[in-house]
């Protein structure tokens, strides 16, 4: 595969032209993204006002039509931040990324804030390379690098939507240098260790087994993949020398456009995975909108968990365990 390297340009064009231009049949799309994946338009390589999607996030742009209408869900919004986000540096990081995307507070910004404040009270020390499988508009990815400005950052998601990471991403850290980041499509690539945000298209998540990844993050989009993808992912999750660490936080259960079921606790947990926090996620069963009576509740609970993940050592049992899964 060719290597994209080494800035945030080429990795655009190449994801443009790619998924937008000359679209590829992704192997790995559920059923929601079969339904939401036409929802994706791009316009250009660069300019994020031809950019439009829905199914993984919100972003209202910081207008003053937005900032009166959205006056009730953003005071609620406040008020979450405020009692479950003890960090002001990781509140002023996450206000840094809305100013870079020129975007307002919302519902999707303020979760993901709290979510990054609760992983450094449980996973305080070093974290070198940490994974944001799923993210929305990059905006967990720079808030990330931010809280840890040492740590690789690796986007993973579909490559139509990893456009859209990496053009947020650019936004926050248009400054980068050449040669801080790089689009891992070879287990060259991701042996390297020069860059400083790193992106896999899900279309290519294999590729993860070969890198050492200290923190994988999934918030709100393990419950959008198939079990078998699922299944997977755990598999080459657990496979490196990293730390291993996963903050999953997602549906109990969710169906499917297709019918089938999403089961939070049918993921391939083991009973050797060291666990840190498991319960429903306190800020994540509702959340705050615009209009009477001003909560939207959860279709069904949602369940977070820390663990370590217990390493598994030989990827060929279980890329095949992978595969007659895919089977049945």
């Amino acid at each position: 595969m060719k290597t994209v390297k080494p800035n945030f340009k080429d990795i655009l064009e190449f994801l443009y032209q790619n998924y937008y231009v000359k679209p590829k049949l992704s192997t790995v799309t559920s059923s929601h993204w079969e339904k939401y994946g036409e929802t994706l338009t791009v316009g250009s390589s660069s300019a994020d006002s031809t950019m439009h999607g829905f199914g993984f996030g919100n972003l209202f742009k910081d207008t003053l039509v937005n900032r009166i209408k959205h006056i009730p869900d953003g005071i609620l919004n406040r008020g979450l931040l405020n009692k479950y986000c003890k960090s002001q540096k990781i509140r002023e990081h996450a206000a840094h990324v809305l100013a870079r995307h020129g975007r307002i507070a919302d519902f999707d910004s303020v979760k993901q804030a709290i979510c990054a404040n609760l992983i450094s009270e449980k996973l305080p020390g070093d974290l070198k390379t940490i994974a944001v499988i799923g993210d929305g508009f990059g905006f967990m990815s720079s808030l990330m690098k931010l809280i840890y400005p040492n740590a690789r950052i690796i986007s993973v998601n579909l490559g139509k939507v990893l456009m859209f990471d990496a053009h947020y991403i650019n936004k926050v850290f248009v400054s980068a240098p050449v040669g801080q980041a790089i689009l891992i499509r070879s287990s060259e690539d991701a042996a390297d260790r020069s860059y400083a945000f790193g992106f896999i298209e899900a279309e290519n998540y294999h590729l993860l087994k070969d890198v050492d990844v200290d923190l994988f993050i999934n918030i709100a989009s393990m419950q959008e993949i198939n079990m078998a993808v699922i299944n997977s992912y755990f598999n080459y999750m657990r496979f490196g020398n990293g730390k291993r660490y996963f903050y999953c936080c997602n549906r109990i259960t969710k169906q499917l456009p297709d019918g089938s079921w999403i089961e939070f606790f049918r993921y391939p947990w083991n009973g050797k995975d060291e666990v840190f926090l498991d319960e429903l996620c306190p800020w994540y069963q509702k959340w705050p909108s615009n209009r009477p009576p001003f909560w939207i509740h959860a279709d069904g609970p949602i369940q977070h968990r820390i663990v370590r993940l217990a390493k598994r050592d030989n990827i060929e049992s279980a890329i095949s365990a992978s595969e007659q899964e895919k089977k049945s």
